[in-house]
């Protein structure tokens, strides 16, 4: 019990604690939380499809995946001294890391509403509205990434903060990797079905042939699965899941490019 309760400290602060952390990320993940459940209310009341599936659920998928990670980011810098937690350079880029995905979930928001793509719009504005949504996310990663680095040299050097700033670094090239696969083949399908009609339930991912989303899922929200496994409080454990995480994104990006499903039902 001791050393649980010595892993776990500070992960398990109280909410007014996670909000003094950074307050605009903490209130921006909660606020996109929140509008993940309205998207998916809207599901009930309009039968709208596109790409063979409901018109809100990409706007709700990215409001909930970016929350997730607002808040996981936030909850990080607890683990920071508080004068570095509270510098200017990294309050500044936090502010630039929340603007740039409100920007990201509001335009991919916008052209759900009228029927359009966000990614891969060919039209002269979907260019820059897609080009301007890359830059953003890069700079979230990389934030992400150097957060890790602060937490490796100025954290308490528990099992959870060592895990959290190695997932922090390692999950940045993997996910820009992927993403800029995702960019570069100008569609996250490789064969198979060109419809999300006939992928896997809640995720959509291609059950017919090559699907680039699940690499890029594993591999982004391996900043939450790894420091999540931290919490138990075991050292094999967390390798075990984090070797299995890292397996995964790299396994499923290996089978997209082949055309393979990560998960074959049709």
């Amino acid at each position: 019990m001791t050393y649980l309760a010595s892993a776990l400290y500070p992960a398990l602060p109280s909410l007014r604690a996670l909000h003094r952390a950074n307050p605009p990320m903490w209130n921006t993940g909660i606020a996109f939380l929140v509008l993940c459940a309205v998207c998916i209310g809207l599901t009930q009341v309009d039968d709208r499809l596109f790409n063979g599936i409901d018109v809100w659920i990409k706007p709700a998928k990215f409001f909930g995946s970016i929350g997730l990670q607002l808040l996981t980011v936030a909850a990080a810098l607890l683990l920071l001294p508080e004068k570095t937690r509270n510098s200017t350079r990294v309050r500044t880029l936090a502010f630039i890391m929340v603007a740039m995905m409100i920007y990201e979930t509001v335009y991919i928001t916008f052209r759900a509403t009228r029927l359009e793509p966000s990614h891969y719009n060919e039209t002269p504005w979907g260019a820059v509205g897609y080009a301007m949504m890359g830059v953003g996310a890069i700079s979230v990663v990389l934030f992400t990434a150097w957060v890790g680095t602060l937490i490796l040299r100025e954290g308490p050097g528990t099992l959870l903060a060592k895990t959290v700033g190695w997932s922090f670094i390692i999950a940045a090239p993997i996910t820009i990797i992927t993403a800029a696969t995702l960019s570069a083949m100008g569609s996250h399908w490789i064969g198979g079905d060109q419809t999300d009609a006939t992928g896997l339930p809640f995720f959509h991912w291609s059950t017919t042939g090559g699907d680039l989303r699940p690499a890029h899922f594993f591999s982004l929200h391996l900043t939450q699965i790894v420091p999540a496994a931290a919490l138990s409080g075991n050292r094999g454990f967390t390798l075990a899941i984090g070797g299995f995480t890292v397996a995964a994104a790299i396994g499923s990006f290996v089978l997209a490019l082949a055309g393979i499903p990560l998960i074959p039902l049709n």
